[in-house]
């Protein structure tokens, strides 16, 4: 019964959260980023991404808007040791 509830309540909290203001007139921001480190044996790779957005609804519904996007990447080889 109480997972019952609790899911419940969780679909209520998305459902609410998810209404988006699309009147004429508002505006919308947003955008994405990411942080990624990977290492192995044989190389190490850092990541960084950055990409914001920003609309105008001209219309209910219907949006114009810009979205750019920006991205760092480095990789370093490990030498094999030999000996």
């Amino acid at each position: 019964m109480q997972k019952k509830i609790l899911v419940f309540l969780f679909l209520i909290t998305c459902l609410s959260v998810s209404y988006a203001q699309t009147e004429k007139g508002t505006w919308m921001l947003g955008g994405t980023g990411t942080i990624t480190n990977n290492e192995s044996s044989q190389s190490s790779t850092f990541t960084f991404s950055l990409s914001p957005r920003i609309g105008y609804f001209v219309v209910p519904n219907w949006a114009i808007g810009l979205q750019t996007g920006f991205s760092i990447n480095n990789t370093d080889f490990k030498s094999p040791v030999t000996g």
